[in-house]
């Protein structure tokens, strides 16, 4: 249990180095002007640490007051996001290399 809340919040915390790298490209989404969309999508960015931050936070208080369900599901939700981009940016490293 304290195993896979150490391992899966690692792989998420490893999401956010190529977050800074999409956060700075969020902006080039108003250059075609500002719209909903634009600051949806820039809101959406620059929300994941937060997200993240909730998830750990919410898990290890439930670690603590003994809901290990609980804790195990909010620790692993955002690896639903974390783990295939992580993925992705492996597979394009690796393509880099190859080709």
């Amino acid at each position: 249990m304290l195993f896979w809340l150490i391992v899966s919040q690692i792989l998420t915390l490893s999401s956010l180095l190529p977050w800074f790298a999409v956060v700075g490209l969020s902006f080039g989404a108003f250059d075609a002007g500002v719209s909903f969309a634009s600051l949806l999508l820039v809101a959406l960015i620059w929300s994941y640490p937060v997200f993240i931050l909730v998830c750990i936070a919410t898990a290890w208080w439930c670690y603590y007051q003994s809901y290990q369900n609980a804790s195990l599901i909010s620790t692993s939700v955002p690896l639903l996001i974390a783990v295939p981009l992580l993925g992705f940016l492996m597979y394009a490293e690796i393509w880099r290399w190859l080709h």
